[in-house]
């Protein structure tokens, strides 16, 4: 035995009594018919169980090892095995990362704004500072909804390439 348990459960009469470890070995020592028993060990503890569940439990134990054989092999990363306070970390310095790149690309909207014109520049507030639809903007500048499209798109190709340096 690898270790020596705290308790051992045996089966008598139909009911668990608990023995102590040197008990266990005096019996299983003097007595053939402890050695048939199964035991699994829990929590520090041996327990009696049938041998259907003794088999049970190793089948579930190698089945475990074989999936760790195969997380290993293709590199996959069990959810299991990471500490939680890992992903709260990661999660919290990827979101500052968001927040801070959020907010250098805002900055650099901002200032290329300004070198928009101001037709250029009041289009892109109504779309997206004052939530006015493309259709609206049409029938405010008398102008069909696919010429205002057509506009909207090619500001935003030029804030694209003032931001883009």
């Amino acid at each position: 035995m690898k270790y020596e348990p705290i308790k051992v459960f045996v089966i008598e009469d139909g009911r668990y009594k608990e023995i102590t470890y040197e008990e266990f070995l005096e019996y299983y020592n003097a007595d053939e018919w402890y050695k048939n028993k199964y035991f699994i060990p829990i929590q520090g503890m041996l327990l009696e169980v049938s041998e259907r569940d003794y088999t049970w439990h190793y089948k579930v134990i190698e089945r475990n090892k074989y999936l760790k054989k195969l997380d290993i092999v293709h590199s996959l990363i069990s959810m299991d095995n990471m500490d939680n306070s890992e992903i709260i970390n990661s999660a919290k310095t990827e979101d500052i990362a968001v927040g801070i790149e959020r907010e250098i690309m805002t900055n650099r909207l901002i200032e290329s704004l300004s070198e928009l014109t101001d037709d250029e520049r009041d289009l892109i507030e109504e779309i997206y500072y004052n939530g006015l639809t493309e259709r609206d903007l049409a029938a405010k500048y008398g102008i069909s909804q696919a010429a205002v499209n057509k506009r909207k798109h090619r500001i935003l190709e030029k804030l694209k390439k003032i931001i883009d340096f």
